[in-house]
């Protein structure tokens, strides 16, 4: 296998990583669905969820919770999550100087390193 779709490629910053923990109940639901009958409902009944950055300072140990209503403690712990992100991502932190190499890559370059296609004028 090989990754081509290079076009669609960026860096992020931050991510969650999330995995839910359910168990099997029965159900009495006789219908048919997509000519399946149904005969176990997966119930939700924990999360755990972890954010990843390589960004030291802002690293937090996983989010783990089982118990009441798991689904909107998971909406609520990542709507929480978003809104710090957002914090972090708001703050502007001017640019530190490119040194001298940095400097003559940026002179030189000639196509996208991520793609390693040529620069087109649009």
């Amino acid at each position: 296998m090989k990754f081509r779709a290079h076009k669609k490629q960026f860096r992020l910053l931050f991510y969650l990583v999330a995995d839910f923990e359910s168990f099997l109940e029965p159900t009495d639901d006789t219908e048919f669905h997509r000519g399946m009958k149904v005969i176990n409902n997966h119930e939700v009944s924990g999360f755990a969820c972890h954010r990843v950055t390589d960004i030291k300072e802002y690293q937090t140990a996983p989010t783990v919770y089982s118990g009441p209503n798991p689904m909107s403690v998971f909406y609520d712990h990542i709507m929480k999550e978003s809104r710090e992100i957002s914090k972090i991502l708001d703050v502007e932190v001017p640019m530190l100087p490119l040194m001298s190499e940095q400097v003559k890559d940026y002179d030189e370059a000639t196509y996208r390193a991520n793609c390693k296609e040529p620069f087109s004028v649009i």
